[in-house]
Formats: structure tokens, C-alpha cells, sequence
């Protein structure tokens, strides 16, 4: 099993909907494309994270 926490920076003008894409796709690139659980999310001003776990043993 994989827990990976990942934040990046953001504007505050930037809409939530964009910066969660743009956490999904390193999400997606970081577990190699495998499917990952969101475990927890979070949206601040000028950043954003997001907490999946995977559970394949080859990430």
C-alpha cells in the first residue's frame, strides 16, 4: 500500500475545480496510472493539497 500526500501552489483566482484536475493528473502520473482513493482533500488560498492511497504493490 502507497499513501502519497501532494500540494502545489496556486493564484487565488484559480477555480478549485482546476487546481483538483491538476492534482489528479500528478496523482495519475505519480501511481503510474493505477487507480488511487482519495483519502483527503483541502483548498486554501494559494494552495491546495490532496492525501490517496493505493493499494497495488507495483506503484
Amino acid at each position: 500500500m502507497r499513501r502519497l500526500k501532494l500540494k502545489l501552489g496556486f493564484n487565488k483566482e484559480t477555480a478549485i475545480e482546476d487546481r483538483k484536475s491538476k492534482l489528479m493528473l500528478w496523482l495519475s502520473v505519480l501511481f503510474r496510472g493505477h487507480n488511487a482513493e482519495i483519502v483527503e482533500e483541502g483548498h486554501f488560498d494559494t494552495m491546495s493539497y490532496i492525501v490517496a492511497m493505493n493499494s497495488d504493490s507495483d506503484c
